[in-house]
């Protein structure tokens, strides 16, 4: 297995998880001992969400309305899929209820919702890729490799335009993209990859097909990745911080998206990264940290003066371990939004939705109330 599979697999490996839930247990430090601007505070509660046994998982988010939204996840083992309609989060079964441990999902319409992740088939990881036709979850036939696969987010941009990226497995880890044309999921060339190293790709945005981005990250020596596709072909795009560590993207328009992530701050710390696409060039923007090591995971845009991030304080992966860290930006600045403390610690593992009507939900894990590793859903709402 390749290095970047194992990291990759520190992200997302419920076992990971389940030690990250332990380290952080009682963390003193909570993300709101930062002042927030009070104009834009969101004031965030806990959401009531099933569990499908001790361990539990929510690595994905995502809605057409406040009345659609699904998180999907993985207990240990088989999946998680939770869908809540407006008023009660209920879980809905999904295939390979024992075995999938799924990574994202994208929702369309109620009767158009996909998912993927990966289930350990032999020796091996194949990729799961699941289809919600408003009924019933299904597995949707998808490209295998004699090495096995892995997919780790998911974007559907229409019926007949979803994209799907992650890794083939093999001794050097190399990117996966694949399509769905509306009857066929095939593989596309992905991002350009240097002779000697690996990668893998682990988050997706898009405007339209015309407009899509990935990141990424990889070895032999650490380094990300983000590549860009025109309709046509991907074409890796200069970043300011080569050794940074990218989490999610969320796209706008063609001339404004936002990523999340990681820098270092000292030898064995991290700060928060925003950086913003104009069109022309990534740049990186201020934002505020909370703690001594902080970083974003997730960031979802409702406009372009209205974007939120979600990561953690006192962590180590971009997904988010540790005390919550959820931030704003309002078209001036990033600042700290207050989050409550529940249990004994979280991971915002799911990560961040942000919908038009000013809805925002975060989600992940949480440890205590005699469940050592709960699903996590919060929600606040924007002031009119």
């Amino acid at each position: 297995m390749s290095s970047t599979t194992e990291t990759q697999l520190c992200k997302w490996s419920p076992v990971a998880m389940l030690v990250l839930v332990t380290l952080i247990l009682n963390l003193p430090v909570r993300a709101q001992d930062v002042s927030a601007d009070a104009a834009t505070t969101v004031t965030f509660s806990q959401q009531t969400t099933p569990n499908n046994g001790p361990n539990n998982f929510l690595s994905g988010i995502a809605g057409d309305a406040t009345n659609d939204i699904w998180a999907v996840g993985t207990t240990v083992p088989g999946a998680i899929g939770l869908h809540f309609n407006g008023t009660t989060w209920k879980s809905v079964p999904m295939a390979l209820p024992t075995s999938a441990n799924m990574t994202a999902v994208s929702v369309l319409k109620p009767n158009d919702v996909w998912a993927v992740g990966y289930a350990l088939s032999g020796q091996h990881f194949k990729s799961v890729i699941q289809h919600f036709n408003g009924t019933k979850w299904s597995v949707v036939p998808s490209p295998h490799f004699t090495s096995g696969e892995q997919l780790f987010a998911v974007k559907a941009i229409a019926s007949n335009d979803v994209f799907a990226v992650g890794e083939l497995n093999s001794q050097k880890a190399s990117p996966l993209v694949e399509h769905f044309d509306g009857t066929t999921w095939s593989v596309i060339p992905g991002p350009p990859l240097q002779a000697g190293k690996t990668l893998s790709l682990h988050s997706i945005a898009a405007t339209s097909h015309k407009d899509v981005w990935v990141t990424g990250f990889g070895g032999p020596v650490f380094f990300s990745v983000i590549s860009h596709f025109d309709g046509q072909k991907f074409t890796n795009v200069a970043f300011p911080l080569p050794g940074a560590n990218l989490g999610q993207i969320a796209a706008i328009a063609p001339n404004d998206a936002w990523v999340v992530g990681g820098k270092a701050a000292t030898a064995t710390t991290q700060a928060t990264l925003t950086a913003h696409w104009n069109g022309q060039r990534w740049t990186v923007v201020p934002s505020p940290n909370a703690t001594a090591s902080d970083t974003l995971g997730s960031v979802s845009a409702i406009s372009s003066n209205d974007v939120w991030a979600v990561g953690c304080g006192i962590c180590g992966f971009d997904t988010g371990a540790g005390s919550l860290l959820v931030e704003h930006w309002d078209g001036t600045q990033w600042t700290i939004n207050p989050t409550p403390q529940i249990g004994n610690g979280e991971i915002a593992s799911g990560g961040i939705l942000a919908l038009p009507s000013g809805d925002i939900f975060v989600a992940g894990t949480v440890s205590g109330n005699g469940i050592f590793a709960g699903t996590l859903v919060l929600h606040g709402k924007e002031a009119n």
